[in-house]
């Protein structure tokens, strides 16, 4: 690029100037399609997270387990009664 009375500059600016344009475009688009992207992403960690806050605690669960393999084991302590019972 040399400066002859300021066409070298000009000429190179006429050459690329489509190319500049284009460059900037794809620039502007891709930094407008990442905070786009990163807003639905904030947005959906948001839902989640209420979501979480929702759900009961860990000790609710460990409870309600406890709850559940008692009820099966008295299940299986009735199905071998009748079953004892039955073959009787």
């Amino acid at each position: 690029m040399k400066n002859n009375n300021g066409n070298g500059y000009s000429k190179w600016l006429k050459d690329n100037l489509w190319n500049l344009i284009i460059t900037f475009a794809s620039i502007i688009f891709a930094y407008a399609a990442m905070q786009t992207r990163m807003s639905i992403i904030e947005a959906k960690s948001e839902v989640m997270e209420k979501k979480l806050a929702e759900y009961p605690s860990q000790e609710y669960f460990d409870l309600k387990f406890k709850i559940i393999e008692s009820q099966l084991e008295e299940v299986k302590l009735d199905v071998k009664q009748h079953l004892g019972d039955s073959r009787r």
